[in-house]
């Protein structure tokens, strides 16, 4: 683990206003806001390289902003390795500001590899932060993280200092970092604008994001203006702004901002107050969009994570030949994650297998292929929001199409009193925790897939994974990891194995997945399936093949799916 990522983190400093307050908090308030404005010569970008073993450097960037109102400092930091086409990294969200409960400042880290949080403390124009908290994936040792920061600023060097770190089972000691000014908070253009041009060229059209509770966004873009549109899960238009948009850059990391909102689903239309300024990148044909929910609970409204667009047509339907697809996927799946209460699984599962005869009628009409429901069995973060998945998957964009309508195609089939009562009651079974779409890039049986007639595995293996290196990512699961599990796949000790990438939502954007037998097989090792895949290959290689996979991706845990329901084979139902 990189001792250096604990230490790179997204700050934005400010205040918490307590709903009820004493005049004895209001004026420890006013006492904070006046120690925050002192540090005021912490605004503007700063900029560290870090040579690494491999001989690239590492920039490392941070970005500091009050906000419009000055209430709040905003710093977000980046990693990129210089030269790479790559976007840069961001490494997570940090909050200081007024505690109420514990009355005095706090701070509240969301990172990429923990969560935590204590007291801060800033005197003579530094800044302490005492953090403690958890780790995301622990593994097996221990769970707990902890450091204390402490951030001083003189003339144009910015140093942090961090002593007592300790990441799970791993003590990493004290360091300190510096990085040196690469402008003033003044100056906020690089004065180069000449990337303008082909920037909105690639932001001109509509872009979709679908949202965790089954419902979507789509931009609708033109150049300097925006057009926001937010759908709820039945598809229905629930919101809808127009308002001026610009665009900006700071050490190639790319700013829009949103102002003269006015409410266009109103009559009149309503202006809407504020203005709005993110992050935001343009790559691999889709639009990465910086969340800003540092004050929610939800992790997944936390900023070090991102709404993603992906290109759409005028109606919201997914653009077939986007450049993110110049690959057709094998086909493309939707799953719901669903929190069902304890106790409450017998009345979910009743209330999915009259569901069943809906999705089989949807088949029917070509509408997906296939559907079925697994329970999920966290392997690591279980306490986690889902504990069952349900999986549509579609052969071709054509069929997936927003705001689908359930109620129609429920009307048009015959039900008896208590399978009507039972689907009047869907909602109270379990909770649409969230939705993602995935597209299956690689399959050892690509013909299990487009075969209505085979069932699903009921046993898979879900890894789920970031990628740190896309591209170097997808050519080591195509070149070396699935020809081993195809040997697996021949052996008998899977059934299929798949490799997806996710095309919406949030989260680790790339998932593999074993199919694994209906009845146990020994399993050979992987030097075993390395003699039989690469017959002929260098031992040393395939070692380095190993040993450069976790370089180019960042394992986030697994799952075990079991599964419960779905459509029978074509010709049974």
């Amino acid at each position: 683990m990189n001792r250096h990522r604990i230490a790179i983190l997204v700050l934005g400093f400010g205040l918490l206003a307590p709903a009820d307050s004493t005049p004895a908090q209001e004026q420890e308030r006013s006492t904070a806001l006046e120690q925050l404005r002192s540090l005021d010569p912490m605004a503007g970008a700063w900029r560290r390289e870090t040579e690494q073993g491999d001989g690239n450097t590492l920039i490392s960037t941070t970005i500091i902003r009050w906000t419009a109102d000055e209430a709040f400092l905003r710093m977000t930091s980046w990693e990129s390795v210089e030269g790479s086409s790559e976007p840069p990294r961001n490494l997570g969200t940090t909050l200081v500001g007024w505690d109420p409960e514990a009355n005095r400042l706090g701070v509240w880290a969301f990172h990429h590899l923990a969560r935590l949080t204590g007291p801060a403390t800033i005197a003579d124009g530094s800044l302490t932060l005492e953090l403690t908290g958890e780790l995301l994936n622990p593994g097996d040792g221990s769970s707990e993280a902890s450091t204390t920061v402490s951030l001083e600023c003189a003339e144009d060097r910015l140093t942090a200092s961090y002593s007592g770190t300790r990441l799970g089972d791993q003590a990493l000691g004290d360091m300190t970092l510096v990085s040196t000014r690469w402008e003033s908070a003044a100056s906020a253009s690089s004065g180069d604008d000449s990337w303008k041009a082909r920037q909105w060229e690639e932001l001109t059209g509509n872009w979709r994001a679908d949202l965790p509770n089954g419902g979507y966004r789509i931009k609708r873009i033109t150049e300097g203006e925006e057009i926001l549109e937010t759908y709820n899960p039945q598809g229905e238009l629930a919101f809808k702004t127009r308002c001026d948009m610009a665009i900006e850059r700071h050490e190639g990391i790319a700013f829009f901002t949103v102002t003269n909102r006015v409410r266009l689903d109103s009559e009149p239309p309503t202006p809407v107050p504020g203005s709005y300024t993110s992050i935001y990148k343009i790559h691999d044909g889709k639009w990465y969009d910086q969340l800003r929910g540092i004050f929610a609970e939800a992790g997944n409204l936390a900023p070090d994570r991102f709404l993603v667009y992906s290109q759409v047509d005028e109606s919201g339907t997914l653009v077939a030949d986007a450049p993110a697809q110049s690959v057709p996927p094998l086909a493309l799946v939707r799953v719901e994650y669903m929190s069902v209460p304890e106790g409450g699984d017998e009345a979910y599962l009743q209330t999915e297998r009259v569901w069943k005869r809906i999705q089989a009628a949807r088949r029917t009409a070509g509408g997906v292929d296939h559907w079925a429901v697994y329970r999920v069995d966290r392997k690591h973060n279980k306490d986690s929001d889902y504990n069952y998945a349900v999986v549509h998957v579609f052969h071709s964009p054509d069929q997936i199409r927003p705001g689908f309508n359930y109620a129609e195609l429920i009307d048009s089939l015959e039900w008896s009193d208590e399978e009507r009562a039972i689907l009047e009651k869907t909602n109270e079974t379990r909770e649409l925790v969230r939705s993602d779409r995935w597209a299956i890039e690689i399959a050892v049986d690509s013909e299990r897939l487009k075969n209505p007639a085979r069932e699903p595995g009921t046993t898979l293996v879900i890894g789920r994974m970031t990628s740190t290196d896309p591209e170097e990512h997808l050519r080591l699961e195509k070149d070396y990891w699935s020809r081993l599990w195809a040997e697996r796949v021949r052996g008998g000790e899977l059934q299929n194995w798949l490799l997806m990438s996710r095309r919406s939502g949030s989260g680790p954007n790339m998932l593999a997945v074993h199919v694994a037998p209906d009845q146990d097989a020994p399993k050979r090792s992987v030097a075993e399936l390395e003699r039989v895949a690469f017959p002929e290959a260098d031992p040393e290689e395939l070692r380095r093949q190993v040993a450069r996979t976790p370089e180019v991706r960042d394992w986030n845990g697994h799952e075990v799916w079991t599964l419960v329901e779905c459509l029978d084979p074509i010709g049974e139902d």
